[in-house]
């Protein structure tokens, strides 16, 4: 920590970086405590440091500003798609260990890679070098695969054949002329 104001987090211990032979205090125990030049924030707060120095008769202060925070993991809850992915992280404290409650759901990498396999909610755990444990919910959403519409066979009407007119044959009535009937002996 140098002069100006600083950011950090419950469970980190910090040393503070400040040429001079000064004597640092807390303004806030409760938030932070000082020991020698080590820093240990205890909860989230607000506070300053204060070194005080004398030298040929004068009395140096300096103060430095501290906000000390909780450590947290970047994401609460989330909705994923199945086959995609994100990354978590982890402020503040080291990570220990990633952890899936239902790997089928969705995986976690070391690096806090989450990857989602199949629809459902998972909770996705961080233990952090604090010995606290982060979590999000991370809700995975089935991917429909995209079918891709098989277009329906129409069948082509088939031309109805046109009947080809047979050729019929034509009777032909000739005409005798007439005969004089007369009858015969044999039928008088």
């Amino acid at each position: 920590v140098s002069a100006g104001s600083k950011i950090m987090y419950v469970g980190q211990t910090y040393r503070i970086n400040v040429s001079g032979n000064y004597k640092w205090s807390s303004a806030n125990k409760r938030i932070l405590r000082v020991k020698g030049k080590k820093i240990t924030p205890r909860k989230a707060g607000k506070t300053y440091i204060r070194g005080i120095k004398k030298a040929k008769g004068k009395k140096f202060v300096k103060r430095i500003w501290i906000v000390v925070k909780n450590p947290y993991i970047n994401k609460k809850r989330v909705t994923l798609a199945s086959g995609k992915q994100l990354k978590l992280k982890l402020t503040g404290t080291k990570v220990l260990r990633w952890k899936s409650s239902d790997k089928r759901i969705a995986t976690v990498s070391s690096a806090g890679i989450v990857k989602g396999k199949k629809g459902g909610t998972v909770r996705i755990t961080a233990t952090g070098k604090n010995k606290k444990k982060y979590t999000c919910i991370v809700k995975v959403k089935a991917v429909q695969k995209k079918t891709v519409p098989v277009p329906t066979v129409t069948p082509v009407p088939t031309a109805t054949p046109t009947p080809i007119p047979t050729a019929t044959p034509e009777v032909t009535v000739t005409e005798e002329p007439d005969k004089d009937v007369t009858p015969t002996p044999s039928e008088k």
